[in-house]
């Protein structure tokens, strides 16, 4: 501001003496450092085919060492675009929440992938790093994420299913406190990340003991969850009250 209080202009005169007046916030925007930009891909392996393909509507996230949050959705070749970004070291997150499902086509099928970050990562402080000089552009990020593994089966007495108001099931990690909601029997399905669990089996009205189901493949009660299949059909006989 001048003495008088009226806001100060800038006047550049060109070579042939003609004169643009300009506002000082068009300088000031002028001036500011360019923006960075952080372009990539996302593809999805599938349980029961090989290889991976492009997904659309995955949630992308870049996150700075300093807080600053740029988000976007892969397009229909699965690319996303984040541009505008300021100079900073980041890292990306893939999916809304990490061991969440995440659904692909903006929620529209009813496949759900591992949310994660940067180079399979489980958390930010994991995550690979992305260091973004003022006004660069960081191509070529590709990140494969992966369709969570299916346990499904029936619990049956006798040969027969059990009445389904009767039993409950839960999948438990055996190696984190992660336990997926309990499911009204006799039918049951987990949608699971990646690891092992164990899948306990007890009865709401107490007409069986709970038990831990064991793995007809190898005879354990570790079922293990690698994210590339389904086990499906999988019959567990309760114990007799």
């Amino acid at each position: 501001m001048f003495g008088n209080g009226r806001a100060a202009t800038a006047v550049v005169v060109f070579a042939t003496g003609a004169a643009l007046v300009i506002g000082p916030g068009a300088l000031a925007a002028n001036a500011s450092a360019p923006s960075a930009a952080i372009t990539g891909k996302v593809v999805a392996s599938l349980i029961g085919q090989k290889g991976a393909t492009a997904r659309a509507g995955i949630s992308v996230k870049a996150e700075s060492t300093s807080g600053r949050v740029y988000t976007t959705r892969t397009n229909s070749a699965g690319e996303f675009f984040l541009s505008g970004t300021a100079a900073g070291t980041y890292s990306i997150r893939f999916g809304d929440t990490v061991g969440h499902r995440q659904c692909d086509g903006g929620c529209g099928s009813t496949k759900y992938f591992h949310a994660e970050w940067l180079g399979d990562a489980t958390s930010f402080a994991a995550a690979e790093r992305i260091v973004l000089a003022s006004g660069e552009k960081h191509t070529g990020v590709r990140e494969v994420i992966g369709e969570r593994s299916r346990i499904t089966g029936t619990v049956t007495k006798n040969g027969k299913a059990v009445k389904g108001t009767d039993v409950r099931i839960s999948a438990e990690s055996i190696s984190s406190d992660k336990k997926y909601a309990l499911v009204p029997g006799p039918r049951f399905y987990f949608d699971v990340l990646k690891g092992n669990y164990r899948i306990k089996v007890y009865s709401a009205s107490h007409a069986f003991a709970s038990f831990y189901v064991t793995d007809p493949e190898d005879g354990n009660q570790v079922f293990h969850a690698n994210g590339v299949d389904k086990r499906t059909g999988l019959k567990v006989d309760v114990v007799a009250p």
